[in-house]
């Protein structure tokens, strides 16, 4: 038994520092690599702590807490884990504006935005009041439509050859709807590379 300590001494929380608690806990979510913490509803011990504090005892049992000065490792995991969680929330808020950017709700949206399809020489696009043309023609005699994608004002899609109404490319089944202008420029990408190599062979 140490000297001065009531042989009937009893260890609580006030026989530890403040720094020898932790009142929130943190995980990192898969999804967006972000570090969450929540503050816990009951603070509680770090793992094998060490009572210091002796109140009523003679003062060199006790521990005096100290602010301990930065090391130049912890300083660098500070800045890193800063410099990560700046990078995520500027990560995510350019997913969020290439989202918004991109989304299709309406005609007007599309109308608005068929401006900004990066497309080659092998489409012709036509703006109607009632629709969105892409078209594709032949290069001998006169103008014939090989190939034709088309929105309408209910944003259905339809995708043609020749005559012939496609259901799918491939493997792939066409959507009904357009809803994304990334969606769009795949099927006219899709479109196009398969002609070429059809042509091709």
């Amino acid at each position: 038994m140490a000297r001065g300590l009531p042989s009937q001494s009893k260890v609580c929380e006030h026989h530890f520092l403040e720094s020898d608690f932790v009142d929130s806990t943190s995980y990192t979510d898969s999804m967006t690599g972000k570090v969450i913490e929540v503050p816990l509803k009951l603070r509680r011990l770090k793992p094998s702590p060490i009572p210091s504090v002796f109140p009523n005892c003679p003062a060199y049992l006790s521990c005096q807490e100290t602010s301990a000065r930065e090391s130049p490792e912890e300083k660098r995991a500070r800045v890193d884990a800063d410099a990560l969680q700046e990078a995520i929330r500027l990560s995510e808020q350019s997913h969020e504006a290439e989202e918004k950017k991109n989304v299709i709700a309406t005609f007007e949206d599309l109308l608005a935005a068929v401006g900004d399809l990066s497309l080659t020489d092998f489409w012709t696009k036509v703006v109607t009041q009632k629709q969105v043309l892409f078209l594709n023609f032949s290069d001998q005699g006169a103008p014939v439509v090989h190939r034709a994608v088309t929105v309408a004002s209910d944003l259905s899609l339809a995708v043609y050859v020749g005559e012939m109404r496609l259901q799918n490319i491939g493997s792939s089944v066409l959507p009904m709807t357009i809803s994304d202008l990334r969606v769009l420029h795949k099927v006219l990408c899709d479109v196009e590379d398969i002609t070429k190599d059809s042509t091709n062979n």
